[in-house]
């Protein structure tokens, strides 16, 4: 690894000033962590970061990597929290794909699915991503668990783009009865 303990310092000096490159010196530190072997450094730095002034982009890193390291630590409680996260607030993120897949591998290793919040919250990811039919899938076993108007209507509008017309007549219906 050559001199990390003095990338190490020079990246930390980095991190003590609030830069533009204030992300890259703490994502920099925690990788270099993690190199070393030591998993629970690297997330602790990641853990201990101030991120208010981050873009969205570099937060929604932040996450996706602190999903990565708590599953690293075998943490699910801290990776079912971030990867929640990870679809609530970024979900045309590019690494929301990846939290989401490993999100219900959690749930499928635990014999559950994911609520229907979640779902809702998964279909957004997916529609974000051009794959519509999967969304509108996700959105009806969402509003068939949790029957609200919202979820229905979500489903409506989403099976109106795919250009299923009788279908979303149909949700536009079931939004009805269940408001």
């Amino acid at each position: 690894l050559g001199d990390s303990a003095g990338a190490d310092g020079l990246w930390a000096a980095l991190e003590s000033v609030r830069s533009l490159w204030h992300w890259e010196a703490v994502h920099a530190r925690s990788e270099l962590a993690l190199a070393r072997g030591d998993t629970i450094r690297a997330d602790s730095l990641l853990e201990k970061a101030d991120r208010r002034s981050w873009p969205d982009a570099e937060r929604a890193e932040w996450l996706a990597r602190r999903v990565e390291l708590r599953l690293a630590l075998r943490d699910s409680a801290g990776v079912l929290t971030f990867a929640g996260q990870m679809i609530a607030r970024y979900p045309a993120a590019p690494r929301a794909t990846g939290s989401l897949r490993i999100l219900e591998a959690l749930h499928a290793a635990r014999g559950d699915s994911l609520a229907p919040g979640d779902e809702a919250l998964a279909a957004e990811v997916d529609r974000l991503r051009g794959r519509g039919e999967s969304a509108a899938a996700r959105l009806a076993r969402a509003a068939s668990a949790k029957p609200e108007a919202s979820l229905h209507l979500r489903r409506a509008r989403l099976l109106c783009e795919l250009r299923r017309f009788p279908e979303a007549l149909a949700a536009v219906s079931a939004a009805v009865k269940v408001s």
